[in-house]
């Protein structure tokens, strides 16, 4: 009996683990092979000490992303001075790192260096791709004091609103497994979990389902719930992004980098609500649990904010909210906030006629002494 028993532990096992195989490279290579852009890429993605999670550098995901050996996206087309100047960094979320766009030369920032080329004869520099999903104003404020200074940029586009909008609505919600004599305390991570989430796509694909269900059920059942007052949220969320973005400006002035902001855009524009049945979907999708007219609100309030950070402190200011990226057809299916392709070019093609306009001297070959800290 015993016998059997283990006969038939070892099939299983064995059947485990062969279908576990199976099911690896059936996902590697649906990944290598599907038409559209993944909208799930976590082995792109490792765990860091400070942050959380940061880009894994010199990697390419199967073929749809790319990142060079400092972790930023792609944006080299191989026309570049060696040492050129000036170094442009454009620091932002998955809008900036275009999440919906591949190849990697597509996205707005890699776009933007080559209208730069078009536009201003003299430009012989880079624009470098730092965007990273999920990051914040906070995030990339941090980037900036341990590592970003090192490439000693002239220039730093911050393109930064959409994800600092989102964790104000996430900041709304009542998370009742979170500790509240522990806030935002690092999560145990078992030695196996590690293992698979660095060598397995299949794990890795499903836990980030499992989290994205989770996450969307929570919300449905919030939304089904008393409304919050989402003044108060939006109030509390912008002064918080007003106060990172400040902080943001003034380390970036100490160090002698100019820094550009930027509004954000996304497909209903300066609409108070959607204009069609397929951008309330967008949003529905893109902050599910807030009402489309809501995320709009905070939108108009968010980027007025930026606009008196730039005011108050005389920054160069792009405003990327007018530059009519409007409509489903010029972003992902389904998104209201990241580019397609046809997207990203339009929007970089406007950035780089302001920026020209705004600081010239940046674009220039040979730039301006930057101000010693």
């Amino acid at each position: 009996m015993k016998r059997r028993t283990g006969a038939f532990v070892g099939v299983l096992g064995l059947s485990l683990v062969l279908s576990c195989v199976l099911g690896e490279a059936v996902v590697r290579y649906r990944e290598r092979n599907r038409s559209t852009v993944p909208g799930i890429m976590p082995t792109l993605y490792y765990r860091h000490a400070r942050l959380g999670h940061a880009l894994v550098r010199d990697f390419s995901y199967f073929g749809w992303f790319r990142t060079d050996t400092a972790g930023f996206r792609w944006t080299d087309d191989g026309q570049r001075r060696a040492g050129g100047r000036p170094i442009i960094l454009v620091l932002g979320g998955s809008t900036t790192f275009d999440t919906a766009v591949s190849p990697d030369l597509e996205t707005w920032p890699a776009r933007l260096e080559a209208w730069l080329r078009k536009e201003e004869a003299g430009f012989s520099g880079s624009v470098l791709n730092a965007g990273v999903s999920g990051y914040d104003v906070v995030d990339n404020l941090i980037r900036l004091e341990t590592d970003l200074a090192d490439f000693q940029p002239d220039a730093i586009l911050l393109y930064q609103a959409h994800n600092d909008l989102f964790s104000a609505f996430a900041r709304s919600s009542a998370d009742v497994s979170r500790d509240r004599h522990r806030p935002d305390q690092w999560g145990t991570v078992t030695p196996w979990r590690a293992w698979l989430e660095e060598h397995s796509l299949l794990y890795a694909k499903v836990a980030g389902r499992i989290k994205a269900l989770r996450f969307r059920g929570r919300r449905e059942r919030e939304a089904s719930g008393p409304a919050p007052d989402w003044d108060d949220v939006l109030n509390k969320g912008g002064a918080r992004f007003e106060r990172d973005l400040e902080s943001f400006v003034a380390v970036a002035r100490a160090r002698g980098i100019l820094v550009v902001l930027m509004t954000v855009t996304h497909v209903s524009s300066g609409d108070s609500v959607p204009r069609s049945e397929l951008a309330t979907r967008s949003w529905a999708n893109t902050m599910p649990g807030v009402p489309p007219s809501v995320a709009l609100e905070g939108y108009r309030r968010f980027n007025a904010r930026i606009r008196a950070v730039a005011q108050r402190h005389a920054i160069p200011l792009i405003d990327g909210a007018a530059s009519s990226i409007v409509g489903p057809e010029l972003y992902a299916e389904g998104d209201a906030v990241h580019f397609n392709a046809a997207g990203a070019d339009r929007f970089a093609r406007f950035v780089a006629g302001q920026f020209v306009r705004l600081v010239p001297d940046t674009t220039h070959s040979t730039v301006p002494e930057r101000a010693e800290p």
